[in-house]
Parts: C-alpha cells; sequence; structure tokens
C-alpha cells in the first residue's frame, strides 16, 4: 500500500477543497457533504484501490471518447497514464490535452479528476502486439470525491 507524505496530503487537500469551493452548486450539493467527503489520503487510497478509470477525452471532431484505464497515483500523488501512439486518444490529447477520469463503486463512491496531459515522460515502447505507447503525465486540476452512501436504501447494512 503506498504511503503518502504529510506535504503531499496537504498538496492534495489543497486542490480537494479549492476544487469543491469553486464547484458549481449541483456538484457541491453531491461532492460537499460532510458525512461522505473524503479526506486526501482516503481519496487517494480510495482511488488506488479501484482498478479500472473511465477516461474521457475530445478533440479536434467535438465528439467524446471514452476508454477504461488502469491509473494509480503514486507516492507523489502523481498521475501517468500510458498512451497508445497512432491512436484517437493521441490525436483528441493533442488538439486539447484535458481529460476527465473517473472511478466508482456499487456502495456510492465516486470520485471525479480533471486533469491536463503533459509531455510524454517515457521512450517510445512496443508491445507484444506491435502496438507503440508512452506514459504521459497528467496534471489534477481539479479533485473531487464522496464516500460510500450513508443514509437511504443503498446505504450499508447496520447504518
Amino acid at each position: 500500500m503506498t504511503r503518502w507524505d504529510p506535504d503531499v496530503l496537504a498538496r492534495v487537500q489543497e486542490l480537494i477543497d479549492a476544487s469543491l469551493a469553486s464547484a458549481g452548486p449541483v456538484q457541491r450539493s453531491f461532492y460537499g457533504k460532510p458525512e461522505r467527503r473524503l479526506p486526501a489520503e482516503e481519496l487517494l487510497r480510495t482511488w488506488n484501490s479501484i482498478y479500472m478509470c473511465a477516461v474521457a477525452s475530445y478533440g479536434a471532431t467535438g465528439w467524446p471518447h471514452l476508454a477504461a484505464v488502469k491509473l494509480e497515483f503514486d507516492e507523489r500523488a502523481q498521475l501517468s497514464m500510458l498512451l497508445y501512439l497512432d491512436g484517437m486518444r493521441e490525436r483528441d490529447l493533442r488538439a486539447r490535452p484535458r481529460l476527465a477520469l473517473q472511478k466508482h463503486r456499487d456502495d456510492g463512491t465516486v470520485i471525479t479528476c480533471y486533469a491536463r496531459a503533459g509531455t510524454p515522460s517515457t521512450e517510445p515502447v512496443t508491445d507484444k502486439r506491435g502496438r507503440r505507447h508512452v506514459q504521459v503525465p497528467l496534471t489534477p486540476v481539479r479533485l473531487y470525491g464522496m464516500g460510500p452512501y450513508v443514509s437511504g436504501p443503498l446505504a450499508a447494512r447496520g447504518s
């Protein structure tokens, strides 16, 4: 399990708090519930415990593209995404380097991250199937998280 330094957690908490402060009223009504808010360490741990991440991008055509990608925060709370070269996502990111990322569980836990893609941090690698890929650093610009339902019909029994 990844351990995060207190300075890293403080930086992530500042991003969570700033994201919620600048959110619109509907988004605040979901992610701002005190009983469901995820503090930085819990948000990072929960994110990393959910294997697949929905990643949405859009390019010059304006149409969105959605994929499931394995994506985890490292010990510095940085994200890096595998990007296949010569594919739609690469074209999207060249035109508009912005992504929406989301992980969720059936218990009502939802974590949403809006991120900006940076310059690939690795040289291209070719896999066994002949696909070339790189690792692209992602900079979170907004980060929201809410934990499981605590009341209502979908809350865990005994709550």
